[in-house]
């Protein structure tokens, strides 16, 4: 019984996924309006971005080219 339920889960996950996202987007718009739920999405996105292993990388590349200018001098 419970290998089917998690089956079930790893199978749609997708789905879960989205449903739940669609119910917290969903509260957030009824409690806090339409213009903090922007807000608040926009913000989400930002952190996901800059958490990303490619813009830590990118970070990583420009703080050693400037390093090494700084050294230079």
């Amino acid at each position: 019984m419970l290998d089917e339920i998690i089956a079930n889960l790893i199978l749609n996950r997708k789905r879960y996924l989205y449903a739940f996202t669609g119910f917290i987007l969903a509260l957030l718009l009824v409690t806090v309006g339409i213009f903090a739920t922007v807000f608040i999405i926009l913000v989400t996105i930002l952190g996901y971005c800059l958490g990303s292993p490619v813009f830590v990388k990118k970070v990583k590349k420009i703080k050693n080219i400037l390093s090494e200018k700084l050294n230079e001098e």
